[in-house]
């Protein structure tokens, strides 16, 4: 009997122990409840268990609402009587994308087969700083109040009613008064219902000084943007946010800092310019000519063709060159005109992109294959181009002068046929015969053809051949059909193109030029093997899209901190060292390489 009264205690006891063992608090706490929108929120999420946390996956939340910083992770451990406690928390900094009521969580994490979830906190985002005190007294931001009156981003377009097609230029400003350090992009606009294309990127951060509202403030360009709308109405480009380390001290305001700027800790802040509206206006009908292919800007035309003397049947390249500022990738080829005794190929096109007067523009060119079918003098009737100017409002025609061509011969070879109607190739059969000469003194005996080695060496290659052939037929066809391969392969070509001129700055100690080189061929190489436009590649973007295609979180992480290592080096005020450097471009080449392996 007390032989199984031990076991039964035995039995509670360690169900018991293994209950205490297994306990778990997962809670969520923020610093304030009512926030501008220019206020950082502080979101803490603590876990407290008595096993070991060292493992723990990240909690899951929902902060699509927010621009996010972080987390940062910080564990410690507690033993109290021989009871050990470990307590993991995780620490955000997040800015509202918007005003009104938001809903923050619940958090939830799953521990040993049992999922644990926070409360749901209710937030309100008023316009500018609510300046509120923070939530259960005593500030654990670092005081930032007036904020939004002394570090702000701004977007300048040089206008905001255009016509469909009609460029438009966006400069995104930082204007700040106090030192900042660690300036990065937090979040890029995606362009939606626009062509996007980027004229500027700052690599480092160059102020000049601008009086805003009677207040001097220092006022750096970030990214300068030209876009084009592709269709009519009410468009909005999305905010673009920067992150950045501000300096505070203790509990004490940003301002007093002025005086000391460098002694005390650094705190993110996360500010984003407003959202931008722009109104499109439809191309007019009145006026339009049949020519038109939706070409909007300014540009002239110029027409050239080579040789200008030629033998029926040979090839006289044209060449069209239209140039001016506008979206010159967007050009169609123009339509030749009635070209009667020529055979006309189509175009081949190529565009020479520049920025000029502030603007996106270049020069788009077409180069067509003529074949001229007969003698005599022959005319390329003149090349003609239409296109809407939004300046002036009105359709306009650009048209070449015709060009002479002289051509040599009767009928094209192809063309020609023989008197009577016989076809030249039989007709001629005559004409082939050649008589045995007199003054040989001997024909040597003819060698039977199937008797001859290469006879059955040519025989043996024509499979062979045949087979090669074929391959390389299906290959061009899967490489034409097969659009993401095409990107992979260019990819590679691009990516390998920037690691190398990387590679040269690194050895000038180029330290803003070479980590804008590495971040570009890292973004450039994500987009084609994503498929998706580098302009609206976002850090979340980009993680949605890697997990999407099955890339494992770690080096999903690994992509995000080399871009963030490069923009801090870029806008950092101090140069990074060589063995920095060389650390990450290693690391963007490891990433890229793993890439690669995934297909």
């Amino acid at each position: 009997m007390k032989g199984r009264l031990a076991i039964w205690l035995a039995l509670v006891l360690a169900l018991v122990l293994r209950a205490e063992a297994a306990q778990v608090r997962f809670e969520a706490l923020v610093d304030r409840t009512r926030a501008g929108q220019a206020d950082p929120i502080q979101l803490t999420l603590t876990i407290i268990s008595d096993e070991n946390l060292s493992h723990v996956p990240a909690p899951e939340i929902d902060l699509q609402e927010f621009y996010v910083e972080g987390p940062a992770i910080s564990t410690r451990v507690e033993m109290v009587n021989f009871h050990t406690t470990f307590t993991r928390e995780l620490s955000y900094a997040l800015t509202a994308r918007r005003t009104g009521k938001l809903r923050l969580g619940p958090a939830s994490i799953e521990l040993d087969g049992q999922t644990y979830k926070t409360k749901a906190i209710d937030l309100e985002i008023v316009a500018g700083n609510a300046r509120q005190a923070p939530a259960g007294g005593g500030s654990r931001s670092g005081g930032q109040e007036g904020l939004e009156d002394n570090l702000f981003v701004r977007v300048k377009a040089d206008r905001q009613k255009i016509y469909v097609g009609q460029q438009v230029v966006l400069e995104y400003q930082l204007c700040y008064r106090f030192p900042i350090s660690s300036v990065g992009f937090k979040e890029l606009p995606d362009y939606a219902g626009f062509w996007a294309e980027e004229l500027f990127v700052a690599q480092q951060l160059k102020p000049r000084v601008e009086s805003i509202g009677g207040v001097e403030f220092q006022v750096a360009p970030l990214r300068r943007m030209a876009i084009f709308p592709t269709s009519d109405g009410i468009h909005q480009v999305a905010p673009l946010a920067i992150s950045c380390k501000l300096p505070v001290r203790g509990r004490s305001s940003v301002w007093d800092f002025l005086d000391d700027p460098f002694g005390g800790r650094g705190q993110t802040a996360v500010v984003a310019c407003d959202p931008l509206r722009i109104e499109v206006l439809p191309l007019p009908q009145s006026g339009r000519p049949p020519q038109f292919s939706g070409a909007v800007g300014r540009y002239t035309l110029q027409a050239k063709a080579q040789p200008l003397s030629v033998a029926a049947g040979d090839p006289v390249t044209l060449k069209v060159e239209i140039s001016g500022q506008g979206n010159i990738n967007a050009i169609e080829p123009p339509v030749l005109s009635a070209t009667a005794g020529f055979t006309v190929y189509d175009p081949k096109a190529e565009s020479q992109e520049r920025v000029e007067d502030g603007g996106y523009g270049g020069t788009r060119k077409f180069e067509y294959i003529l074949i001229p079918q007969r003698g005599g003098s022959q005319e390329i009737p003149p090349i003609s181009f239409a296109y809407f100017d939004p300046i002036q409002g009105q359709y306009r025609m650009l048209k070449s002068e015709p060009i002479r061509l002289e051509v040599r011969g009767g009928v094209a070879p192809d063309l020609a046929a023989s008197p009577g109607g016989i076809p030249r190739e039989i007709a001629q059969v005559g004409q082939d015969i050649r008589h045995i000469k007199p003054d040989l003194e001997a024909l040597s005996e003819p060698v039977q053809l199937y008797r001859s080695v290469f006879f059955w060496g040519i025989q043996g290659l024509l499979p062979l051949a045949g087979l090669g052939l074929l391959l390389y037929q299906r290959r061009r066809q899967r490489l034409e059909g097969d659009v993401a391969l095409v990107r992979r392969r260019r990819a590679r070509g691009e990516v390998g193109h920037r690691l190398r001129l990387a590679a040269q700055l690194l050895e000038q100690g180029d330290s803003p030029a070479f980590h804008a080189e590495i971040q570009r061929a890292l973004l450039a190489f994500l987009a084609d093997r994503l498929e998706r436009p580098a302009a609206g590649l976002t850090s979340q973007a980009r993680a949605q899209f890697l997990a999407e295609k099955g890339v494992a979180e770690p080096l999903v992480r690994a992509v995000e901190e080399v871009l963030a290592a490069c923009d801090f080096a870029r806008f950092a005020p101090g140069a990074q060292s060589r063995e920095e450097m060389a650390q990450v471009q290693e690391r963007a080449a490891e990433i890229i390489a793993a890439l690669e392996k995934l297909g």
